[in-house]
């Protein structure tokens, strides 16, 4: 079994990058939060690991937080990744009826895509309409249209593992070979055959080489991967706070302390008056 980890790659003779991840502690720590549906986990691990993927892109460090939210069975979902590779994840839906992919289960619906960078930098969130039957689908789509870059997503999640891999197209302002666009349609090509059992059974090294068998691939060392929550009490008495003091003495009259439960996490923080 593969550890927790991501695999950056890069093709030496093409603008082309990509990642691989695997999750199984990190994974397994999410789903004991809270008891998930069957269709409501395998979507929440997916997003789990596209959000590490995602962040593999992001050069610096900072979080990125991938967020869906519709009407629908699937209400949110956030996943978030720092730039030290610390990931966790929750969900909510609304009823029982949640069987089925993406697009049944969260239609009409938004994704959304926000960058935290450390230091002076801005703030950055990109958002589209969902689209696409899994949130593969979706991303190669929020890809297309909010960030420009061809981008090519595999993701799957079960109760034991969430793996996945990315693979992106880059600007090439002088590239100088003419077949640019032949070789990416050929990556595409190449990408189609590998299914997710693959993914999950071979090592990235052994997948790389037998889909990419006539390229040149730089795959860079593994970098672990951590389910880690930044919930603290002082940020859990800011939300207290904004609720107004009447609203939090009235639970104090009624219940003699107010406690509030991180849902990434579970957490629990108790304030007495």
């Amino acid at each position: 079994m593969f550890v927790d980890n991501l695999h950056r790659f890069v093709f030496e003779q093409l603008p082309v990058r990509g990642a691989i991840v695997h999750l199984h502690g990190v994974w397994q720590e999410a789903l004991q939060r809270r008891r998930y549906p069957n269709a409501i986990a395998a979507i929440l691990g997916q997003a789990m690991a596209a959000s590490a993927l995602l962040a593999a892109t992001v050069k610096g460090r900072g979080q990125l937080t991938l967020q869906l939210q519709s009407e629908s069975a699937l209400s949110l979902l956030v996943s978030q990744c720092t730039g030290a590779r610390e990931l966790r994840g929750l969900a909510r839906w609304r009823d029982d009826h949640h069987q089925g992919e993406l697009d049944a289960l969260c239609n009409p619906g938004t994704l959304a895509i926000t960058l935290d960078p450390e230091g002076s930098r801005e703030r950055y969130q990109g958002m589209v309409t969902l689209g696409g039957e899994t949130l593969a689908a979706a991303l190669e789509r929020y890809f297309a249209q909010s960030e420009q870059l061809p981008t090519l997503l595999a993701l799957t999640a079960d109760r034991q593992q969430a793996v996945g891999w990315l693979i992106q197209r880059l600007p090439a302002k002088q590239h100088p070979d003419s077949h640019y666009e032949q070789d990416w349609e050929r990556i595409c090509h190449l990408a189609a055959t590998v299914d997710a059992e693959e993914i999950v059974e071979r090592t990235p090294a052994e997948l790389l080489s037998r889909v990419f068998a006539s390229d040149q691939i730089r795959l860079f060392p593994p970098e672990p991967l951590h389910f880690s929550c930044s919930c603290n009490r002082q940020r859990i008495a800011s939300v207290l706070i904004t609720l107004g003091r009447l609203e939090v003495e009235a639970i104090l009259a009624e219940q003699g302390m107010v406690s509030v439960a991180c849902e990434f996490c579970g957490q629990d923080y108790g304030f007495d008056a």
